[in-house]
């Protein structure tokens, strides 16, 4: 998926900025393992996510999207924040999406091409310094957009998951803001490590995207909720909703 993502974006540039781009893209950097997914759920109340997460024991925290797609992707540039797809042909639509997106980002970082840039940037054979840090700047808003787009296979899925109805965020394991420690890890789980990056979604309780929190079908609902509502309450999330499960949860 991702090679149909370039093949895309070669269509929609010039023969040598294609070349140019196809060249950058197949860059380790731009590979699945530089690339991080967190993923939701349009529902909050499914039991087939109940009993895959937590036995039903646990909560489900419902967000604004629209909140958060303004956060990560107008904001921080966090990368592509959507729904997946459950079928071949919307996922080829996606990808060829994806290509036409990643060109339109690199004409406007470079409205001249690549050809412009190589001719304000040698002078005589030499590259001046002030013109790589301009050719950076005007990058460094691409590189941040590339990433993402770039791994349209992680919005496809197989139809049998549809009832799943999840969304997900594509973003880097380094910050495309900076480059210092944010928060990043790694975990054990099943079958080795998992690295992780932390990713805010809120400055603070007060702008934050939470709406709602649901108490899973497999706990006491009176007493989870009353110790709910006190938490979200302790730490400023005022205004957000408590709701009972209504999945009857079984697992034979």
């Amino acid at each position: 998926m991702s090679q149909r993502v370039i093949e895309s974006a070669r269509r929609n540039l010039r023969e040598k900025d294609g070349a140019a781009l196809a060249s950058i893209l197949g860059q380790p950097s731009y590979g699945p393992l530089s690339t991080a997914v967190a993923c939701f759920c349009a529902s909050d109340d499914l039991l087939g996510q109940w009993r895959a997460y937590s036995q039903g024991k646990g909560f489900a925290i419902g967000f604004d999207s629209k909140a958060l797609a303004k956060r990560w992707i107008t904001e921080t540039r966090e990368g592509v924040f959507a729904p997946v797809r459950y079928s071949l042909e919307t996922a080829m639509e996606t990808a060829d999406r994806h290509g036409k997106e990643i060109a339109d980002a690199w004409k406007a970082a470079l409205p001249g091409g690549i050809e412009a840039v190589a001719a304000d940037s040698f002078r005589g054979g030499e590259i001046l310094e002030s013109d790589v840090e301009s050719l950076a700047r005007q990058l460094c808003g691409l590189d941040s957009l590339i990433g993402p787009l770039l791994m349209s296979a992680a919005f496809h899925k197989d139809p049998h998951f549809t009832d799943e109805r999840e969304w997900r965020l594509v973003t880097r394991l380094a910050s495309p803001i900076s480059k210092k420690d944010d928060g990043g890890g790694a975990r054990s789980r099943d079958g080795g490590l998992a690295i992780y990056r932390a990713v805010k979604f809120q400055e603070s309780p007060d702008d934050g995207p939470i709406r709602r929190v649901r108490v899973g079908p497999g706990l006491p609902f009176e007493e989870q909720g009353r110790a709910l509502e006190w938490t979200l309450s302790a730490f400023g999330y005022n205004g957000v909703d408590v709701l009972e499960s209504a999945v009857p949860l079984r697992f034979v």
